[in-house]
């Protein structure tokens, strides 16, 4: 139902697996797209050394 999924492993210790279910990896698309567009307009803006500072780019 949500975004992310687990897993739960029997035996000591306790394991647990967490992954992005359908709908987190269509969130997940979604908010890489926007991420893309937001870099380009970034970039139009001049604000290249602020994409680098952060590890944008």
């Amino acid at each position: 139902m949500g975004g992310i999924g687990k897993t739960v492993s029997d035996g000591y210790p306790l394991k647990s697996n967490y992954f992005l279910t359908d709908r987190g990896e269509k969130i997940f698309e979604a908010v890489s797209i926007m991420q893309s567009v937001g870099i380009e307009m970034m970039l139009e803006d001049n604000r290249e050394e602020f994409l680098k500072e952060k590890g944008l780019l």
